[in-house]
Order: structure tokens, then C-alpha cells, then sequence
């Protein structure tokens, strides 16, 4: 509000602040200077802030999100991970499936197979005529 008054009186365009909704998107980010040791998160300009790890964390930390939901606060920690050792996952041919979604048949499978068009409607207007 401070803002408004301010440029208001300066003579430049301002516009009146907008009113933000309490619950709809309760969360801030912090994009750096976030670190973490034992049961503490230190947060700029807020300090050290006790929480509870669900899991170690691992590589390095590139940003917090901290949001409230209903009456309790988390902390969600983005990290940088070098995955190294990472297999893939092997695919065979054999399960693999081709899918043409049309509209005179609903789905065309790679072997030919045709799924018909679920008519919601008609079994719906049916189920009430007969109630």
C-alpha cells in the first residue's frame, strides 16, 4: 500500500494493489542461499528453521519452496543429482503397441484390432427412460 501512496503522489501511474486471496497460493521460493545442516534449514533473511527430513538429501541444493498447507509449513528442496550409474530400462518389441486414435473408431491398435467408440450418452439416456 506504502507503493501506491507513493507513486500516486509522485505524479507516475499507479495502480491499486490487488487482493490476493488467503489459501490460494500460499507458498514463496527461494532460489539461493539455502543451506541445510542436521534439522535445520537456513532460509535468507528468515534464519535457521528447524524441520523434519522425510529423506537424506543428496547432491546439491539449487532452491526451497516453502508453502503452507492448512495449518502446517513445509520445505521442498530442489537438488542437483549427477546420476551416473543409471541402467536403462531394457524394451522389447514384443510388448510394444501402436495406437491410431480416430473418430469413426475410437482406437485402431497395430495389429488391427478395433475398439469401438464408448457411447456414454445413448447407454445414459437409455438407463433413464427405462427409470
Amino acid at each position: 500500500m506504502t507503493n501506491f501512496f507513493r507513486y500516486s503522489n509522485s505524479g507516475k501511474p499507479a495502480f491499486a494493489p490487488k487482493f490476493k486471496k488467503k489459501g490460494k497460493k500460499d507458498a514463496f521460493r527461494y532460489p539461493q542461499g539455502v543451506k541445510v545442516r542436521q534439522s535445520r534449514v537456513y532460509l535468507p533473511k528468515i534464519g535457521w528453521v528447524r524441520y523434519r527430513a522425510s529423506r537424506p538429501i543428496e547432491g546439491t541444493i539449487l532452491q526451497a519452496t516453502i508453502k503452507r498447507e492448512g495449518p502446517h509449513w513445509f520445505v521442498c528442496l530442489a537438488c542437483e543429482v549427477n546420476l551416473t550409474d543409471v541402467d536403462p530400462i531394457p524394451v522389447s518389441d514384443e510388448k510394444a503397441v501402436g495406437i491410431d486414435v480416430g473418430l469413426k473408431t475410437f482406437a485402431t491398435l497395430s495389429d488391427g484390432t478395433e475398439i469401438e467408440n464408448p457411447k456414454f450418452l445413448r447407454v445414459a439416456q437409455r438407463q433413464l427412460s427405462k427409470a
